[in-house]
């Protein structure tokens, strides 16, 4: 049970860090919105059920493990047999080995992903290589590559927003389960979708053997002496033990055991035609056979594997009107935010004096919240639902707490001020820059490496 328990918690600490908030979902809409009026194609709903050449292609999904280090030769030895996909920081160590996949995965919304890939000082190599995300990933990354095909991510309100509309257009969308919470669980979600029938994978370690030796030498983790940029275990941990792949005992975080069991999920949830083969010297992935990269034997395939990829894009891909991520948005109407959040502040303007006015408070909260999402037009739901949420738990946790002096009712209120603040400056940046796009920059760190 104490095990279990501290399996919650460590599971528990991963879903509230990735969970949506109303930045998040502020730039998520805008970011899904400037991507597909840059023409970014959109994967058509059930279109991996249908039966096409191109799934006999094995499929190469590259993390940026510290095993990856070990398998460049075999990437080079099957780069013209097999779909190469890489996987956010794995794509600087491909270029670095000279290798070209034929797709590059980001995950991440925020525009750090633009300067994690724009390390790799080549545009001509990025020119020739297709973006794969999901609807959010920030338009600034999508102008760095040849193209961007999306797919929608479940449970986000950028998702709920064009899914819905987009259906009502007559364009049915695929949407991805278990794209989280890194970009590997993205890339396997997303190719099981789409049928492929043999999956491989690459320094998808998910942990490392060795505490100093954490990802790939060759990514952006390490320096050109072949030192870290950064303490990784004094930022990180020593690492949980785990069942490893090839050896009786590797090391990982919660993060990565979180993507572990889900990428377990997403396999276990396919249809019965694909089958994974894990190449990596990590921790162990239920559903992935191991196999070590020697002994991969990959069968011919009959048809020229850039024609089979055009006609993946071409027919699996849907390009959106020009004009209507703008209908879409212009369904979202400032008017009735800026009415709901002024009630909404109304309602909550009283100070609480006991235990039970404050539970009542949350519930007319969530009672209020839940009214405005069944209101055409009013965008106040999918913008603070996930906010909402956790302000909620805090103040369901604080007022739930038993102090002899009441202490609680004084912690609670404080919350509340913040929270009431929250919601007034929340609405009024999304009403002054509805189409902004997140501007989070990772400059300091690359300018601290460079200087190191």
């Amino acid at each position: 049970m104490n095990k279990a328990i501290s399996e919650l918690r460590d599971n528990l600490r991963v879903v509230l860090a990735i969970g949506e908030y109303f930045d998040h979902a502020r730039f998520g809409i805008a970011h899904t919105y400037g991507n597909f009026t840059d023409g970014a194609g959109v994967l058509r709903q059930g279109f991996g059920l249908q039966r096409h050449a191109f799934q006999q292609l094995p499929v190469f999904i590259v993390g940026n493990g510290p095993s990856l280090d070990q398998c460049f030769d075999y990437l080079h030895q099957y780069k013209d047999q097999a779909v190469i996909i890489s996987c956010g920081t794995a794509l600087k160590a491909l270029h670095q080995h000279g290798i070209k996949p034929d797709f590059h995965a980001e995950l991440e919304q925020n525009r750090a992903t633009y300067e994690w890939v724009s390390q790799v000082e080549d545009p001509e190599y990025l020119k020739q290589i297709t973006l794969v995300s999901v609807n959010g990933v920030h338009p600034d990354t999508m102008t760095l590559f040849k193209d961007t095909l999306l797919c929608f991510k479940d449970g986000e309100a950028s998702t709920q927003l064009f899914q819905a509309a987009l259906k009502a257009n007559n364009i049915q969308t695929e949407s991805l389960s278990f794209a989280y919470p890194t970009v590997t669980n993205m890339v396997m979600n997303m190719v099981l979708r789409l049928g492929f029938e043999n999956i491989y994978l690459f320094g998808v370690d998910l942990g490392f053997v060795d505490i100093n030796y954490h990802h790939s030498r060759s990514s952006a983790y390490y320096k050109q002496d072949g030192s870290q940029i950064y303490d990784y275990q004094k930022v990180h941990g020593g690492g949980l033990p785990a069942q490893g792949n090839f050896l009786p005992l590797a090391y990982t975080k919660p993060e990565f055991d979180v993507s572990r069991k889900l990428l377990e999920q997403s396999i276990a949830q396919s249809s019965q035609r694909s089958e994974v083969y894990n190449c990596s010297n990590g921790i162990k992935i239920a559903g992935a056979v191991p196999l070590l990269p020697e002994n991969i034997l990959l069968s011919p395939v009959s048809n020229d594997k850039q024609q089979l990829l055009q006609q993946l894009v071409a027919k699996g891909y849907q390009r959106l009107e020009k004009g209507l991520p703008l209908q879409i948005i212009e369904q979202l109407d400032l008017t009735m935010l800026k009415q709901t959040i002024a009630a909404w502040l109304d309602l909550l303007s009283e100070e609480v004096v006991s235990e039970q006015k404050a539970i009542q408070l949350i519930d007319k909260q969530w009672t209020f919240l839940l009214r405005t999402k069944l209101e055409a037009g009013n965008p106040t739901f999918i913008l603070l639902n996930g906010s909402t949420n956790y302000f909620s738990a805090i103040m369901l946790k604080l007022v739930s707490t038993d102090q002899e002096d009441n202490s609680q009712l004084a912690a609670f209120n404080e919350v509340l001020a913040v929270w009431r603040e929250y919601l007034a400056e929340a609405a009024a940046e999304y009403q002054a820059d509805q189409l902004k796009y997140d501007e989070v920059s990772m400059q300091y760190l690359l300018r601290k490496h460079k200087e190191d």
